[in-house]
């Protein structure tokens, strides 16, 4: 027999404290999922809390959603039913840091803004830089298979997470993975959970594969009068030599509010100096090859807001070779005219 809303909230209380259980109308609305309220909202601040309210939630039949930072919250399905959200900002601490293996185990709490200075001091960090910035959780850039451009040289999150802890449904707690780079045993359960949007489990700690930062970065932006034309350069660079850190196509909207022309293609090496100067000067040559204009662009190119998104009405997430990048952009955006978007 279910329990009482009153008993509910005691036994909830009862896991978290009462000062992390909330259930008032303004936290209810902010943590909304598709204009689903839920009835009240947790901060667990220990995997056994997560797992104890799991339980809890089994046990009663009651629909949970986790949440990281909210910035995808929208993302997958509308929830059918919402009874309750764990909010899993209290999960933000680093369990273990080892600089000399590139490894690091955290809590998926985490923000990323908050990861990367204890990183930098090793001269390392976690190449994941989703356009919706920073603040996101690791586990939320995890669940949502988020990255940005540096997912050229580094990859995604299925080939950056080596290990991960999360608790099922039932309150079962489980690990998968290893904590080192090199580990070939078991099931790829990590990749499993990458993308699953909590409904395989809620992520609790993930062990992370870090990179040294480069000694130098530098970004060239190449503009063309069409995405066709950008497409050349594109080609070109695929079947080069060069090792980009970054390599994007901007069209459209994309390339009025960072370039000159209708499309551009952003490129960035990073290296020790000399390297970095050296594919700078073999860019150059092939694009101007190519008919496109070159610019060195400014130190914060890929830190500054892509504002367009915000303000954008449509936004299509769409996989596709990288050889095909450049025709697919132009494709959308010959529809996207057509419709008035």
């Amino acid at each position: 027999m279910p329990v009482s809303s009153h008993a509910l909230t005691d036994a909830l209380a009862g896991i978290v404290g009462k000062d992390r259980l909330l259930t008032d109308s303004a936290s209810l609305a902010r943590c909304a999922v598709d204009g689903a309220l839920p009835a009240w909202i947790v901060r667990p601040e220990s995997v056994d809390d997560v797992s104890r309210l799991l339980r809890l939630a089994a046990e009663e039949r009651l629909a949970v959603a986790p949440r990281g930072s909210g910035t995808l919250i929208g993302l997958g399905n509308p929830p059918r039913r919402l009874d309750g959200v764990l909010d899993l900002a209290g999960l933000a601490a680093v369990v273990d840091y080892e600089p000399a293996d590139l490894t690091a185990t955290v809590q998926c709490g985490t923000p990323l803004a908050a990861l990367a200075p204890r990183l930098a001091a090793q001269r390392q960090f976690f190449p994941l830089d989703p356009l919706d910035g920073s603040s996101r959780s690791v586990g939320g850039v995890l669940a949502t298979n988020s990255s940005g451009s540096l997912r050229y040289r580094y990859g995604t999150p299925r080939d950056l997470l080596l290990g991960v802890r999360f608790v099922q449904a039932d309150g079962t707690v489980t690990w998968g993975g290893a904590r080192v780079v090199k580990s070939v045993t078991g099931y790829d359960v990590p990749k499993l959970m990458v993308g699953s949007l909590g409904t395989l489990g809620v992520l609790v700690e993930a062990t992370l594969r870090l990179h040294p930062v480069p000694e130098a970065e530098r970004t060239w932006v190449v503009t063309f009068p069409t995405a066709q034309r950008a497409a050349g350069l594109l080609a070109a660079i695929l079947d080069s030599s060069l090792q980009p850190n970054r390599l994007e196509i901007l069209s459209g909207t994309a390339a009025a509010t960072r370039t000159a022309g209708a499309a551009a293609v952003a490129v960035s090496f990073g290296s020790v100096p000399e390297a970095v100067s050296a594919q700078g000067e073999d860019l150059v040559a092939i694009a101007r090859g190519e008919g496109g204009q070159v610019v060195t662009a400014e130190g914060d190119f890929w830190s500054r807001p892509w504002g367009f998104l915000a303000d954008a009405t449509v936004v299509l997430k769409v996989a596709a070779p990288s050889s095909e990048a450049a025709a697919l952009c132009g494709e959308i955006q010959h529809l996207a005219t057509g419709v008035g978007i």
